[in-house]
């Protein structure tokens, strides 16, 4: 805590010299600064302080006609806050304050590695997926975008992304294509060894996220947060895949990329992220993924999301 207000002070300060002005004496004690941002202009430099609580204060140093870049000793290292203001060391231990122009609400995002599993909802008795075995793999943000609100810590987020999902099923019933190329349930050849049959739907995503910074530490003390929103799902592709092994013990393959899945559809997805880089998610999609005559469900996914 001793630390966190010398350095404010000490950031302060260097910025009153590089006004050239001495203002009256004031200190300012912050309990909990969670971010620190400076912005210079041509008419002097704004600090803006966010609390733990998302709140904010802002104070302004206006320069003064002549004044002069200064510089100031110390023999400390680079502290939270230096790095935070934009404060450099040099090798010497000289500490100068860079000047930022300016600073934009948006950012450009890529990441959210996801691994989970699906459960299908409301499915026919005939349908016994697993959900240990169904997978869930998914990329939220190839390429996103990420708005900051103003005044807060709190961001919207949009992007493209992807998604891979499956319903695996392993006993005695199989999935097949009937005549009017719909899927449905059939069994397995007379005398052969199931192995597996599974639905696949590949799907570019566009995710429309909101997230919100709650005030709860996860150990390395990072906040944690949550994110909820919409996901839009373009099904680009689905297929049929039935295995098994014959009496002559050779490995057989059934497959179809004709399954008439839905091409649109719209998922509901909530994240809680543990800290910057570790989430659990969960996704509930409503909505049929196939046509016609095909097994009606909805499905439940669960799982952990990386890297964003």
């Amino acid at each position: 805590m001793k630390t966190l207000i010398i350095s404010i002070a000490l950031a302060v300060a260097a910025i009153t010299a590089l006004g050239q002005e001495k203002p009256d004496s004031t200190t300012h004690v912050f309990t909990s600064a969670e971010k620190v941002t400076v912005v210079e202009d041509d008419k002097g430099v704004t600090i803006t302080v966010w609390g733990a609580d998302s709140t904010c204060t802002t104070y302004t140093q206006p320069y003064s006609a002549d004044r002069v870049v200064k510089k100031q000793r110390r023999s400390s290292g680079s502290s939270w806050i230096d790095r935070h203001l934009g404060i450099e060391e040099n090798k010497e231990g000289d500490k100068y304050i860079l000047a930022k122009k300016s600073q934009s609400n948006w950012d450009a995002i890529i990441g959210g590695i996801g691994l989970g599993f699906n459960l299908a909802l409301d499915a026919p008795d005939q349908m016994d997926t697993q959900m240990g075995r169904s997978w869930d793999i998914s990329w939220l943000y190839m390429l996103g975008a990420e708005y900051t609100l103003p005044g807060t810590r709190n961001k919207l987020t949009f992007g493209l992304g992807l998604d891979w999902r499956n319903y695996k099923m392993q006993n005695l019933t199989c999935f097949q294509i009937e005549a009017d190329g719909a899927v449905g349930f059939g069994t397995y050849p007379e005398g052969v060894i199931p192995k597996f049959s599974r639905l696949k739907i590949f799907s570019l995503t566009i995710p429309v996220l909101y997230r919100q910074h709650i005030p709860f530490r996860f150990p390395h003390n990072r906040w944690m947060s949550i994110a909820f929103g919409p996901q839009l799902n373009f099904n680009t592709h689905a297929s049929m895949k039935t295995a098994w092994t014959d009496a002559q013990g050779n490995e057989v393959t059934q497959t179809s990329n004709s399954v008439h899945q839905r091409r649109v559809t719209v998922d509901a997805l909530g994240i809680v992220f543990l800290n910057s880089w570790l989430g659990l998610y969960v996704r509930y999609a409503p909505m049929k993924q196939f046509k016609g005559n095909a097994p009606q469900f909805s499905s439940l996914t669960t799982g952990l999301t990386i890297g964003f």
